[in-house]
């Protein structure tokens, strides 16, 4: 079966076929919910424990657009801020990836660079939004 890719942002234009059509997700949403929970510290002390429902939502190009969970698990506040930072050098290095691969080679689909710049943009922005937040709360730590 034939997938024309939408909202897409893998390409603009292109119809993938076979295992690759079936299998691509186009991953619209992801949602983090704030969920806490109290725990004894180790010298017996209740200590509230911040942690993060995270949903990611989308379909399988193949599939009705209605949004269906692709991915959930309850998480660590932290691991979140840990991912983020994965997640951003994971996409440099693909973007770099894309970069070499392009240069002199065969030609690249249409991808909307405009708009991934703007969410990168707006990524960092959050991002320091969120330190903002931590520097505010002034609890201990390391500053690394």
């Amino acid at each position: 079966m034939a997938a024309d890719i939408e909202q897409g942002d893998v390409t603009q234009g292109a119809t993938l076929t076979g295992v690759v059509a079936d299998q691509l997700y186009v991953l619209s949403t992801s949602r983090i919910n704030l969920t806490t929970t109290f725990a004894r510290s180790v010298d017996g002390a209740p200590m509230l424990v911040p942690l993060a429902d995270w949903q990611m939502l989308g379909h399988a190009m193949e599939e009705d657009p209605d949004q269906e969970i692709a991915f959930e698990a309850l998480v660590p506040l932290g691991n979140i801020a840990y991912l983020l930072r994965d997640m951003s050098g994971e996409f440099r290095e693909a973007v770099e990836n894309l970069e070499a691969l392009t240069l002199g080679g065969p030609g690249l689909s249409q991808i909307d660079t405009t708009r991934m710049r703007a969410w990168l943009r707006e990524v960092a922005e959050q991002a320091n939004a969120a330190v903002a937040s931590l520097d505010r709360m002034g609890q201990g730590g390391d500053d690394g």
